[in-house]
């Protein structure tokens, strides 16, 4: 229950923290109706979403599908950014009656542009703890209760997401500003990241050994970023609990009906306070359960070092034929140590790939029964899936079998060398 429920806030929680920082602060603004923006982008997103799903599913295209969220996210958020700068510090009640189009059209694009990318990767939560396996096995206790974690962390999603944006209505107009301006550059940080392996994935900035092993470090921990956003969140919580917001005002020239009335709203907001800053605690606690959970020692089936004979690789296949992982490694011109493993699936099918997937870079597999599990994320693949691409599948490689021995060439093997980096 704690790994779908993990999953679940990890897909989500970048989304809820921006979306709850700009609707929190929207209620400043002279926008009128400015939340139907956001409520709408986030529904027409589900639609999307679900085509999106079932077009991954079908296509090997998550590579391009990620490039473009991420180009069309870095300029969204830039957009956001020059918005709320440009802002004025403080409107009044009877401003909000001014009903501005460009704002709003911008707000539905980037809450759509949100809603799409992270809600898709919500939907797909149940393919990371493995469907196949769980058609081949029956519906069993334990898939009910990950499906119970799964809903559990949407509930508290939904729960953090209310909370925030309660925190920054009852914040002063020019401090909402302030937060939802942080928000978005610490996220326009990870895109950054993201836009650049994304130059270099369409050819834009050349894939020089230089350039991909600076990049490379960051862009295979970018899982690591929703922790740092979290924290960074709770952070920000904790620190407006120090922050006063009723200025030099004195309660002398005030009757107690206006004094019990300031003092409620003090209350109030200490509340909004303290209340999503324990979700974020909560969040902690169970990302870290997860985490530890995910990070405990399994022994991993030692590499088989290789070397090349006229730039193939040859693996004997009677050597793989049990049915059980088999690692191998290759140690490039530049000292980067490559992985792969070869298993038997059935009488003469072969799955050939690398000890490392898209989402989480090179964590490495290792074998239980008939599922392999990736050591990063726990996710359990039936064997029969290895050799196709998609979600936390190792990425495949192109192999021939002949005269009962299976062929790589080294040019095949090197294409996904900036993986290992680092």
């Amino acid at each position: 229950m704690i790994k779908g429920m993990a999953l679940t806030i990890l897909s989500g929680l970048d989304a809820v923290i921006l979306i709850g920082f700009l609707v929190g602060y929207l209620k400043h603004t002279k926008i009128k109706n400015a939340g139907n923006a956001v409520f709408y982008a986030l529904a027409a997103g589900l639609l999307f979403s679900f085509s999106l799903v079932y077009t991954l599913k079908h296509l090997s295209i998550e590579k391009e599908v990620e490039v473009f969220f991420t180009f069309t996210g870095f300029l969204l958020t830039a957009m956001i950014i020059l918005w709320a700068f440009l802002q004025k510090k403080a409107v009044s009640e009877k401003e909000k009656t001014k009903d501005n189009f460009i704002p709003k059209v911008l707000i539905f694009v980037y809450c759509l542009y949100l809603g799409v990318l992270y809600e898709t990767q919500i939907f797909r939560v149940p393919s990371k703890i493995s469907l196949d396996a769980m058609q081949s096995a029956g519906f069993d206790t334990q898939y009910f209760l990950i499906y119970c974690g799964v809903i559990t962390g949407i509930l508290l999603l939904i729960l953090f997401l209310f909370a925030l944006v309660n925190f920054l209505r009852r914040s002063p107009t020019d401090l909402s500003r302030r937060l939802l301006l942080t928000v978005n550059f610490i996220y326009l940080g990870k895109l950054s990241i993201m836009a650049v392996y994304g130059l270099i994935f369409v050819d834009i900035l050349p894939s020089t050994p230089s350039l991909i092993s600076k990049v490379a470090p960051f862009y295979n921990n970018i899982g690591l970023f929703s922790y740092f956003f979290l924290f960074a969140t709770g952070v920000i919580l904790i620190l407006n609990l120090f922050i006063k917001t009723d200025g030099n005002i004195g309660h002398e020239s005030l009757n107690r009906a206006e004094i019990r009335k300031i003092k409620a709203q003090k209350k109030k907001r200490l509340f909004w306070i303290k209340f999503p800053a324990s979700l974020a605690g909560i969040f902690i606690l169970i990302l870290s359960a997860n985490y530890i959970s995910m990070k405990r020692t399994v022994s991993l089936v030692p590499a088989v070092p290789l070397k090349p004979v006229n730039g193939v690789f040859e693996i004997e296949k009677e050597k793989v034929n049990d049915g059980e992982l088999h690692r191998f490694s290759y140690e490039t011109m530049d000292d980067v140590t490559i992985k792969f493993f070869i298993i038997r699936k059935s009488e003469d099918a072969y799955g050939v790939v690398y000890d490392a997937c898209d989402i989480c870079g090179a964590a490495g597999y290792y074998q239980q029964k008939d599922s392999v599990i990736c050591r990063r994320c726990d996710v359990l693949m039936n064997k029969a899936t290895i050799g196709f691409p998609g979600g936390c599948n190792p990425i495949p490689i192109n192999f021939r079998v002949e005269n009962g021995k299976i062929y790589i060439t080294k040019k095949e093997l090197l294409k996904k060398e900036e993986i290992f980096r680092g």
